[in-house]
């Protein structure tokens, strides 16, 4: 036996329909949110990378620099930083102390070694060469020495320091890295 009640069959006419369109509505919401963080966090691991390369590259060069020091010995350093070979700017007697550092001017960067030119390491795959500078610093005393008064000074003599610097480049070329190290060979 089937009993209709044509009254409430009335009031419930599009009830469904509507709050079917407003959960759909809520889950497309959601899926246009879920997307656009995914894309974030993708462009997010994406530059990480990137800066990872880079920064490996940095440290590529930077062990490059110490290496070609070691293997090419102490060679002829000037203030033009000819050939990415760099006198420090404190010991040169025409220079002055608000003098920038090599490693900070562009110019002397167009001068730098190019990794693996002079130890003939491999170039880095997908990268842009990485480079660096070798700059000779000033002699620094031996700890616990003091070279405040040269003529009597009698002890160790003083050690010769280098830095090195290196710079490097990711290969989107947005990210660009730069390490230093004070070497002592």
């Amino acid at each position: 036996m089937h009993v209709i009640i044509r009254g409430s069959i009335r009031r419930q006419c599009g009830a469904v329909l509507v709050v079917s369109l407003l959960i759909l509505l809520v889950m497309t919401i959601i899926g246009i949110v879920a997307m656009h963080t995914t894309t974030l966090e993708e462009k997010m691991a994406g530059n990480t990378r990137q800066r990872d390369l880079a920064f490996q590259a940095a440290e590529a060069a930077l062990q490059d620099g110490e290496t070609d020091l070691v293997k090419n010995g102490p060679v002829s350093f000037d203030t033009s930083c000819t050939d990415g070979l760099c006198l420090d700017v404190t010991t040169s007697a025409t220079s002055s102390a608000s003098a920038a550092p090599y490693w900070d001017s562009a110019g002397d960067w167009a001068n730098a070694r190019n990794y693996g030119a002079y130890t003939g390491v491999a170039a880095l795959k997908g990268l842009p060469a990485p480079k660096y500078l070798l700059e000779k610093m000033p002699p620094a005393p031996v700890p616990g020495e003091n070279l405040t008064n040269t003529s009597s000074y009698t002890g160790p003599l003083p050690t010769q320091m280098y830095r090195v610097t290196s710079k490097a480049t990711a290969s989107n070329g947005n990210i660009v890295v730069e390490l230093q190290s004070v070497y002592l060979p």
